[in-house]
């Protein structure tokens, strides 16, 4: 996403399904992000208004990602 030359962290999209307490949203619903943006993203609180803020949709990036992944 911002072009780290740092290693990915695998990022679950909180908000884009729901899930029991204390359980993760599928892997499709994940996203490559560096060590800064993953830990940005986490203490911002909503996360639906992190990415809205960078005005990126990571449903769909997530999806496309899964989409690659799946197709291989």
């Amino acid at each position: 996403m911002c072009g780290s030359p740092f290693p990915n962290h695998a990022h679950h999209l909180r908000h884009s399904e729901k899930s029991g307490m204390g359980q993760k949203v599928s892997d499709n619903w994940t996203v490559p992000l560096c060590w800064k943006c993953h830990a940005s993203c986490h203490t911002r609180g909503r996360e639906d208004e992190w990415w809205e803020a960078l005005g990126i949709d990571p449903i769909e990036w997530a999806e496309g990602f899964y989409g690659k992944w799946r197709d291989r």
